[in-house]
């Protein structure tokens, strides 16, 4: 867009000011997933980005139960509207003071020093904002502010510091029929802007150690709303047991899987399953027990009267999600090594993740009290033989001795032996004389 060109649009049109250390914007969800900064590497994101140039939000607009904002800027009003109320808010801290003025006092004066050059400081409000944070948050002042006869002094000094923070929003987050938007009210894209000698914004020229990590982390958050936004990934690869979270705003508990096979045109019902609930969601695993194939996940169905496991009031239009497994060929036939270490680690995880669902702590305990692995098997067996004494297998030589003699017993027993009476031709002839 270009407000140049006779846009319509709401565009607040703000140079740098290089001048201006403080903070020009804030993260109001510390622990959001898409913006990836604490700490010292928030501090920097927050006082080296410049946005000059956004779309303004309408400031009728007042975010709803399923809209919030997640980043906003700075008070870009001038210093100079503030004046009159850092005079009066300095005023009356001075003169109720009392035993507390040698602490009060030096805060005060900064404020009313800061104000007093207001015309030529643009809307830097740094100052401001540091001594009434450190009005507040002062142990020495602590039975000042506890004072009954001070609670409505205190209150202005928060409401007054609060207004010096809250400026336009940035980045909105909102539900949106079956998914989530995310608004940035300033390009992603270091966007110039024509006969200016500064662009929208310089996040992605000037600091890109932070804004790539941003872009993927926005990604990865994005993704991971599919879940409940009645999306997964249709690939998925056997022996996973993918996870699928329901709204229960919008889903019933039953979950149906039905499994197609290859030319058949009518699908087969294989399992129907009650997801537990989980914090607002309805939480469960698909288990393709047919093996590699197609399969349906049916949702908010209607179910025969009388079946006692079926919920009896359907939150939305029924749902079909088609779900193909598939073997993972590229990853069959590893025999790649891997660290005894490792294969403890993942046992322990799949104890902590899996059906079991135990403390980490504990299938860590687990895992590392038991022999698993030995560096020679056959190391046991060897020594168990060598240990043993000659008379162990005693009985086996008797054994062999008495076939020996029994062979022996029939041999001569069935065999043909010369006797006394000469040689059995001499025998032959004496039978027949």
């Amino acid at each position: 867009p270009d407000a140049d060109k006779g846009s319509v649009e709401n565009f607040v049109d703000d140079p740098p000011d290089e001048a201006d250390l403080s903070a020009k914007l804030r993260f109001l969800k510390a622990e959001h997933p898409a913006f990836p900064f604490r700490d010292e590497l928030a501090r920097l994101v927050t006082q080296y980005v410049h946005v000059n140039r956004y779309f303004k939000v309408d400031p009728s607009w007042q975010p709803s139960a399923n809209a919030e904002v997640l980043v906003q800027l700075a008070n870009r009003n001038p210093l100079t509207a503030y004046r009159s109320d850092t005079e009066r808010l300095v005023s009356e801290l001075l003169a109720r003071a009392g035993q507390y003025e040698s602490i009060i006092r030096p805060y005060a004066e900064k404020m009313a020093d800061w104000v007093a050059g207001a015309a030529g400081r643009r809307a830097r409000k740094g100052p401001l904002i540091e001594a009434t944070g450190a009005l507040l948050s002062n142990p020495k002042l602590r039975e000042f502010w506890d004072d009954p006869e001070h609670q409505e002094l205190k209150q202005r000094v928060e409401k007054f510091r609060e207004t010096l923070l809250t400026g336009d929003p940035l980045v909105v987050e909102a539900r949106k029929g079956k998914g989530t938007v995310m608004a940035f009210l300033t390009p992603a894209a270091p966007t110039p802007i024509p006969r200016r000698d500064y662009g929208w914004n310089n996040w992605a020229n000037e600091m890109p150690f932070t804004y790539v990590p941003m872009i993927l982390s926005i990604h990865d958050y994005m993704a991971s709303l599919s879940r409940s936004a009645n999306v997964i990934a249709v690939d998925q690869i056997v022996g996973t047991d993918p996870e699928i979270r329901l709204d229960q705003k919008r889903y019933l508990p039953r979950v149906e899987l039905w499994y197609q096979a290859e030319g058949d045109p009518n699908p087969l019902p294989i399992e129907v399953v009650t997801a537990r609930e989980v914090k607002g969601e309805y939480v469960t695993r698909l288990k393709p027990l047919r093996g590699p194939g197609h399969y349906l996940v049916k949702l908010n169905q209607p179910t025969a009267e009388g079946d006692p496991e079926a919920a009896t009031t359907a939150k939305g239009e029924p749902e079909e999600w088609p779900v193909g497994f598939n073997v993972a060929t590229a990853q069959e036939c590893d025999l790649g090594r891997i660290a005894e270490r490792d294969i403890r680690d993942q046992m322990a995880e799949g104890l902590h993740r899996g059906a079991m669902k135990m403390a980490m702590n504990q299938s860590t305990a687990f895992v590392n009290d038991r022999q698993w692995f030995t560096a020679d098997p056959l190391s046991g067996a060897t020594a168990a033989i060598e240990n043993r004494s000659w008379s162990d297998y005693s009985w086996v030589l008797f054994l062999f001795v008495l076939v020996l003699g029994v062979e022996s017993f029939l041999a001569m027993l069935f065999s043909h032996h010369l006797g006394a009476g000469g040689t059995a031709a001499e025998r032959v002839s004496r039978r027949a004389a």
